[in-house]
C-alpha cells in the first residue's frame, strides 16, 4: 500500500512538474511574440535611405521647375488696377465668388472653408473682363496671361497694373496621412514633399517606397496620369513630378503591417488568452 502512494504521489509531482513546465514555455512564448509583434523596421520608416548618414554634403539634382498651363474650368483671379478708383472697381467686378473645402496651409490651419474669388475659364477656354472683352487664356501661364491683358488694357487707358493668379489651385493628400485634406496653395510652386508636410507627414504605417501621385492629362482634364513615387530614394528631387500641379492627387497606401493590421490584433487577443489560460492550468495544478 505505501508502495502504491509513494508511486501515484510520483506521479502527481511529475504531471505537476510538466503542467507548469508547459505553462511557463506558452507564458514565455506569449511575452516574445507580443514584444516583437509591435516592431517597426526603421528602414521602411527613414526617407532618402541612399543618402549616406556620414556624409557631410551630398550634391542634389533638382528638376526643372514649369510653370502650370491655365485650362477650362479653372478659377483665375485677375486684378486690373487704374489711378481711377471706380474704373478699377468695375474692371474686377468680373470675379465672382466661390467657397472651397480646403485647409488653410498657412495661419487658418484649423480652418477648412476657404473663400476665393476669380474668373471662372470657360468651355472655349476664354474669360470675359468688363470693357475689355473675352480674351483666352487656356493654354497660358499666369505670366504668359499677364501680359497678354496688360497690353489689351494699353487699349482703354495707360499705365495700368495687372496681376493674375490661380484662385483654385488645391492639392489632395489621402491614405496614410496624418491630416489628409484638400489644400489650397497660395502661390503656383509647391513641391510633394511640402504638400505631405501640410497632410502632417506619413504615419508609420504609410508605405514611403510606392507614393501614387494622380495628375490631369494636358487634354483639358479628358485624361489622367498615374505615377509611382519612392520616397526611400534622393532620385526624387529630379523627378519631374517633385512640383506639384493644380488639382494633384497623392495617395498614400498602407504597409504590409497596417493591411494584416486586423489579423494580429486578433493574434495578440489570442496570445493573451492562451497566456491566461496557461497561467490558471499553473494555479489549478499547484492548487490541487
Amino acid at each position: 500500500m505505501k508502495i502504491f502512494f509513494k508511486q501515484a504521489n510520483k506521479t502527481i509531482k511529475s504531471e505537476d512538474y510538466t503542467s507548469r513546465s508547459l505553462g511557463f514555455i506558452l507564458v514565455f512564448s506569449s511575452l516574445f511574440f507580443l514584444m516583437f509583434s509591435s516592431c517597426v523596421d526603421y528602414k521602411k520608416i527613414a526617407y532618402f535611405r541612399d543618402i549616406s548618414d556620414t556624409a557631410s554634403q551630398v550634391s542634389l539634382q533638382l528638376a526643372e521647375y514649369k510653370s502650370p498651363k491655365i485650362k477650362k474650368d479653372d478659377l483665375i483671379f485677375i486684378s486690373i488696377q487704374t489711378i481711377d478708383p471706380g474704373l478699377s472697381k468695375l474692371l474686377n467686378s468680373g470675379n465672382i465668388s466661390s467657397f472651397s473645402m480646403a485647409n488653410n496651409s498657412n495661419a487658418n490651419a484649423g480652418s477648412s472653408l476657404n473663400n476665393s474669388s476669380g474668373y471662372l475659364v470657360d468651355d472655349s477656354g476664354e474669360v470675359e473682363i468688363p470693357i475689355i472683352g473675352k480674351i483666352k487664356i487656356s493654354g497660358l501661364t499666369t505670366a504668359e496671361t499677364r501680359i497678354l491683358i496688360k497690353k489689351m488694357t494699353e487699349n482703354f487707358f495707360k499705365d495700368a497694373t495687372v496681376d493674375v493668379r490661380f484662385a483654385n489651385f488645391q492639392v489632395t493628400v489621402i491614405g496614410e496621412v496624418n491630416k489628409p485634406s484638400n489644400f489650397i496653395v497660395p502661390n503656383e510652386r509647391i513641391t510633394l514633399l511640402e504638400a505631405i508636410g501640410m497632410a502632417g507627414d506619413l504615419t508609420v504605417f504609410g508605405k514611403r517606397t510606392n507614393i501614387l501621385l494622380i495628375r490631369q492629362g494636358e487634354d483639358d482634364n479628358k485624361s489622367k496620369v498615374a505615377v509611382r513615387i519612392n520616397l526611400n530614394s534622393k532620385e526624387i528631387f529630379s523627378s519631374p513630378y517633385f512640383y506639384l500641379r493644380p488639382n494633384d492627387i497623392i495617395y498614400v497606401e498602407p504597409n504590409k503591417t497596417k493591411v494584416s493590421g486586423s489579423d494580429l490584433m486578433q493574434a495578440k487577443y489570442i496570445t493573451i488568452a492562451t497566456s491566461f489560460l496557461s497561467l490558471l492550468v499553473i494555479l489549478f495544478t499547484r492548487i490541487n
